[in-house]
């Protein structure tokens, strides 16, 4: 049934819509976002986006809309029966030690662990886009970004406090449970200077702070894009990572220490490159530094140079392996073969 939906829906989803979807990750939402505010950088334009939070939002999905939805992009009335009996008369109660609450039916939110959740949820909130006028909306999940692009930043101000107010409408229409207090604003200028920019802005009367570094989707990003909060950040977890491992060196074997490295510390150091590839030499240098002293936790090598270590392991330099990666993106671009 999820796959006959998927591909029903295919080509009715937006093609910013990027969750649970094929040929989509977090690092495509993010270096659409990115790319977009360099070229309106670039263009002397200002730059605004507010980071919209949700609470529970999988929790939160009422039943008997979604099947009015369903209807809606076309499903039959048979298809729509089917989905429903899914849904409807599902259970739930708590247990604490030898108590357990009644048995309350649960009449909106999504199976748990299911296959069918994160694709019912993308039909739920995919009309959303349709009621955002003027900014582009970056989503994935929960997760949604409003940004506006204009070489007036009174103009920016104006288009983000207009749809981003639509879109709290549209939540509260559809019962998800927004919190416009935890939203995250942040400006960028293509100067590098952003005092003409209010500390705060106003939305259905909370003020929302503006931020010179925001996190969204795990990369740190700062408004001036040097991305040095996110690589101080993932070299300390690193850091931390590793120091603690280098304890217990003497109880996992090579092989075991190599598997933690490529698991724990690589995989981190490596999370969505494209986006952070540009931040710096002083940046770069600290990442080396630190895949140096996980290759030394890994062979219990303390004395030998990073050359050797890179030789030892079979790896290469961060640096060389995003540039590695970066080209095999665009060879598949340019080759429509892109499975990401």
């Amino acid at each position: 049934m999820a796959i006959r939906l998927s591909s029903f829906f295919e080509n009715i989803f937006d093609d910013k819509l990027s969750a649970y979807r094929k040929k989509y990750s977090c690092q495509s939402v993010l270096l659409g976002l990115i790319e977009t505010w360099k070229r309106a950088l670039d263009n002397k334009m200002c730059v605004g986006a507010v980071m919209a939070d949700l609470s529970r939002a999988f929790d939160s999905m009422p039943h008997q809309l979604l099947i009015c939805k369903l209807r809606a992009y076309g499903l039959s009335l048979e298809a729509c029966t089917m989905i429903a009996s899914y849904l409807h008369e599902r259970h739930q109660r708590v247990k604490l030690g030898p108590h357990k609450s009644p048995w309350q039916t649960l009449k909106k939110g999504f199976p748990q662990g299911s296959g069918h959740g994160p694709l019912l949820y993308n039909i739920l909130s995919n009309d959303l886009f349709y009621f955002i006028s003027v900014c582009h909306l970056f989503n994935y999940a929960d997760d949604n970004t409003f940004t506006c692009c204009d070489p007036s930043y009174e103009t920016v101000l104006t288009h983000l406090e207009m749809d981003t107010k639509s879109a709290i409408n549209w939540f509260e229409r559809n019962f998800m449970k927004v919190n416009p207090e935890k939203f995250q604003v942040i400006f960028l200028h293509p100067q590098g200077t952003i005092d003409n920019f209010p500390n705060t802005i106003t939305l259905n009367d909370s003020q929302i702070a503006r931020h010179s570094v925001t996190k969204l989707l795990g990369v740190s990003i700062d408004d001036n894009l040097t991305f040095h909060k996110h690589v101080n950040d993932i070299c300390l977890k690193a850091y931390k990572q590793i120091n603690a491992l280098i304890r217990i060196r003497r109880y996992i074997t090579v092989n075991d220490r190599f598997k933690i490295y490529n698991s724990f510390i690589l995989s981190n150091l490596n999370f969505c490159p494209l986006v952070w590839h540009t931040c710096g030499s002083v940046s770069t240098k600290k990442l080396e530094k630190i895949q140096k002293r996980a290759l030394r936790f890994v062979f219990n090598e303390f004395t030998s140079d990073y050359d050797t270590l890179l030789t030892k392991a079979n790896v290469n330099t961060l640096f060389l392996s995003r540039l590695k990666y970066i080209a095999t993106k665009v060879y598949k671009c340019v080759n429509s073969i892109n499975n990401e």
